[in-house]
């Protein structure tokens, strides 16, 4: 080529129409493959989604199976199926609520609750002094009367306990036609003047352990007066606490018993015929109690301003307890039989027996009045031991044992077995616990 020459063209044997439409083949492919690879995307999320729509229903279906479905028998329902709301619109489908809290033998992060007010210096130490002397190291949390004497309070400071002043106040529930308290009662706890005073320990317990930041182990909540402990609850050999749990009465006591078939049915038209469960003693995981104590309080306040759930007497709390428990709204709660190795042993229906059949016996064997009988000895009692081998009851040290004879953790209604058991309390110095000089 010449030096200013105009190169020449490269040659082609194709036409400019034919590459153009060799272009547009090339996008048309790559358009293709990238829908084809968004499409392939857009299954994968969609198979994802599907996939976890499925786990979960999955895990719902496991946690609703934890419940017995409802079984009608002659009119008498056994369970209903489980909710992930309650009657009162709480929400209990919360899988922190089944979580298990295993503190291996250390009770420090532990709390034990009860609502303690105008008691004596002997029953606080009997259920604190017990309590310590196993060796708990964990929290008490006790309401007191705003009256509470100040030996009670050194007492307390010596025992590590923190006190929780009540604060009395006008009950705000009325019934038409009457001003005051729908039972005449006019007193109240604060800040709950909406249910009645012994209902309040529920919505209080449940403020105090709130407030609590360090009592992040399983809770105790607990009756003070009949209530004693002779292991750590949370100890050395404690099974772990999962969820909620809810203690039965002994087999024979069941919720055909009138402190829970009458209000019941009364309330929901509904009867149960299961074990009967104590509402005076409940063990569950932070979490779990604070859920508990909220679905009572909010199950209570609809009762209290329903004229057919309205009872004047003690011990409702267990109707409602029993109701919650049975209707399958309490999912995160397990019911544990009594007497079998579970932390709380109730005893008060064996003791009840036993104290009607030793009076009975010895008025019939001797020929003598009632309280004379009453106050006798239990047969077999020798030593330390209060009541004889032959009733399982109790050891050779005179502790309460399980069936297999094993020292039970907590003894909840222990007075139900009377005078004699009173009287080997007093003379073997169970409950004293002075503090040092």
């Amino acid at each position: 080529i010449r030096r200013g020459a105009t190169a020449p063209l490269p040659t082609s044997t194709t036409s400019p129409s034919m590459a153009a439409k060799g272009d547009d083949s090339k996008g048309l492919k790559l358009r293709q493959n990238a829908m084809q690879s968004r499409n392939i995307i857009i299954a994968i999320g969609v198979g994802m989604c599907l996939c976890f729509v499925w786990l979960m229903a999955a895990a719902d279906s496991y946690h609703e199976r934890r419940i017995t479905k409802m079984q009608p028998n002659n009119g008498i329902v056994k369970n209903k199926p489980v909710r992930r709301k309650t009657d009162t619109g709480v929400s209990v489908f919360d899988h922190n609520l089944y979580k298990t809290v295993d503190l291996k033998g250390d009770s420090s992060t532990a709390t034990v609750m009860g609502l303690a007010a105008g008691y004596d210096l002997p029953t606080y130490m009997g259920f604190v002094g017990s309590l310590r002397k196993t060796g708990y190291k964990g929290h008490i949390i006790l309401g007191v009367a705003p009256d509470v004497a100040p030996e009670v309070l050194e007492y307390f400071k010596y025992r590590k306990v923190t006190p929780k002043i009540l604060k009395w106040v006008n009950c705000t529930y009325t019934q038409e036609g009457n001003k005051n308290d729908i039972f005449k009662k006019t007193k109240c706890s604060h800040p709950y003047s909406d249910i009645k005073i012994r209902w309040s320990r529920f919505p209080l317990q449940r403020d105090w352990l709130r407030d609590c930041k360090t009592c992040t182990g399983p809770i105790l909540v607990a009756d003070v007066r009949d209530t004693l402990f002779q292991l750590d609850p949370f100890g050395p050999g404690s099974p772990p606490v999962h969820g909620l749990q809810v203690f039965e009465e002994d087999k024979s006591q069941s919720t055909q018993h009138w402190l829970t078939r009458w209000p019941i049915n009364q309330c929901k038209h509904v009867t149960y015929y299961e074990t009967m469960l104590c509402s005076g003693t409940t063990i569950g995981t932070r979490e779990a109690m604070l859920k508990y104590l909220e679905v009572m309080y909010e199950e209570m306040k609809v009762w209290i301003e329903t004229k057919e759930c309205r009872f004047d007497i003690n011990g409702d709390d267990q109707s409602i307890h029993n109701y919650l428990f049975y209707s399958g709204q309490l999912p995160f709660a397990t019911a544990i039989p009594n007497r079998q190795g579970g932390i709380v042993n109730t005893i008060g229906v064996e003791g009840s027996k036993l104290r009607k059949l030793h009076a009975e016996t010895n008025m019939e064997r001797d020929n003598i009045d009632k309280d004379a009988a009453m106050i006798r000895d239990y047969d077999g009692a020798s030593g330390k031991r209060w009541i004889g081998k032959q009733f399982n009851i109790a050891d050779d040290e005179g502790m309460f044992t399980e069936f297999d004879g094993t020292r039970s953790r907590v003894v909840h209604q222990w007075d139900r077995f009377g005078k004699p058991l009173l009287r080997w309390i007093r003379n073997s110095g169970f409950y004293e616990d002075p503090i040092p000089q």
